[in-house]
């Protein structure tokens, strides 16, 4: 996994230097991929000699595979969609963006479906016209941002795997909605449908984290089955067994987000009948600030320390200050806005938006 951060970081570096006002490296697509606008290029450059050449050879060799395979199975053949992918390669590095939509937008690289993918992603709503002045530079990047919905997604799932009475609230408040037909999957802070729903978080920033990993809690029971139980084994366990593995499953179903929506109420939620505190699961060490910006790390370490900390630090370069602020708060419990309660909506606003 490194080996591959340090690529996509690489390629993100890479586009920094071309110009790009944002660019980040991530392992896996941001949770606001389809809440943002998407850029299109100005236009398409023309492929050079050696790409030509590229995309003859490629299309010669998908035609062909094409003709040994049946058609049913070309979107599944892994040969032709290894050559697919290089295609789609060749012809998104024909895109052209402007120096002036470099400047005013940012690039995310992360791993698809289908390899590295680099999506621009304007930095206006869908919709506004993109003239005026430029907003402020957010305090927190997005990756950071998907980062602390991970590390909030995780608290939430060790609260459920470890209480089946919450777990099952949860499970019967998702399908009651849905059966009765006012509420839809979607809306629900639990996919009933057991989706993998993977996210991740980085393992240096859990350095000082007490969260517990799910599968873990719920490991003797699992070892009690096969990969996939049949009816039988089921019916062979105890009922309190079983209340543990349903709560295991409805801790795998909540999905980390790093936005604001329906999903978030309920999470809201959850954390509130499970009395989760994230300044007991999880606070911020070296690897964390050092990802920040200066200004940011200066709010935070003014709230921790006081407006004179501040100006006794202003001139520190942005690594040496990422340092004095994790030894300066190291056990003060001062948590990144993102993770407080006040950045998750409470019961009265749910019950205002259903009105």
């Amino acid at each position: 996994m490194d080996l591959v951060q340090d690529r996509l970081d690489a390629i993100a570096k890479a586009a920094r230097e071309d110009g790009w006002r944002d660019a980040e490296g991530q392992l896996y697509r941001p949770d606001s991929y389809w809440m943002r606008g998407h850029l299109e290029p100005a236009g398409e450059r023309d492929p050079t000699e050696e790409e030509t050449a590229q995309l003859v050879e490629i299309e010669a060799a998908i035609a062909k595979r094409e003709s040994e395979v049946d058609e049913d199975d070309h979107d599944y053949d892994d040969e032709l969609r290894a050559l697919t992918r290089k295609q789609d390669a060749i012809v998104s590095a024909c895109r052209v963006f402007t120096a002036e939509q470099k400047a005013e937008h940012s690039l995310i690289v992360f791993i698809g479906h289908d390899g590295i993918e680099q999506v621009a992603f304007t930095r206006t709503a869908k919709g506004t016209a993109a003239d005026g002045p430029k907003p402020p530079r957010p305090d927190y990047s997005q990756k950071v941002m998907d980062q602390l919905g991970g590390i909030r997604t995780m608290a939430v799932r060790e609260a459920l795997a470890s209480d089946p009475e919450l777990a099952l609230d949860v499970l019967l408040t998702g399908l009651l909605g849905q059966v009765r037909g006012n509420a839809y999957s979607w809306q629900q802070a639990a996919e009933i449908t057991a989706e993998k729903n993977r996210f991740h978080v980085d393992d240096a920033v859990m350095g000082h984290s007490t969260i517990a990993d799910i599968d873990e809690i719920a490991r003797a029971d699992l070892d009690r089955l096969a990969e996939t139980p049949t009816l039988d084994d089921m019916r062979q366990m105890d009922s309190e067994a079983k209340l543990r593995l349903l709560a295991y499953c409805v801790a795998s179903q909540i999905t980390s987000l790093s936005f604001h929506s329906d999903r978030d109420r309920q999470l809201a939620q959850i954390v509130g009948a499970a009395q989760i505190n994230m300044a007991d699961k999880w606070e911020p060490n070296q690897v964390f600030y050092d990802q920040l910006s200066k200004a940011t790390l200066l709010k935070l370490l003014a709230e921790g320390c006081g407006n004179d900390a501040v100006e006794n630090c202003q001139t520190m370069k942005r690594s040496d200050l990422a340092v004095t602020v994790n030894e300066r708060l190291a056990g003060r419990r001062i948590l990144p806005p993102a993770l407080r309660p006040s950045a998750l909506p409470d019961a009265a606003d749910s019950e205002s938006q259903a009105a």
